[in-house]
């Protein structure tokens, strides 16, 4: 499954590049519209963290096996 971190407010480009993509290929996946509490026990569900900036904690996400999708 995948978790796709969006803004709190989903644009133009958000939609196209994350939402429809994922869609299209009929692939699991969750919206998140922050990073910020995300739990450990949360995060093993997924194997793959989609996001379109930054992200606070890669750390975090590494150390938990997930891959990080740019």
């Amino acid at each position: 499954m995948i978790l796709v971190i969006t803004a709190n407010r989903i644009t133009g480009l958000q939609y196209h590049r994350q939402i429809v993509p994922f869609r299209s290929l009929g692939l699991d996946v969750e919206y998140q519209p922050m990073e910020d509490g995300l739990t450990d026990e949360y995060l093993k569900k997924f194997s793959i963290i989609s996001v379109l900036r930054e992200i606070k904690y890669p750390e975090k996400y590494k150390k938990q096996g997930l891959k990080i999708h740019y």
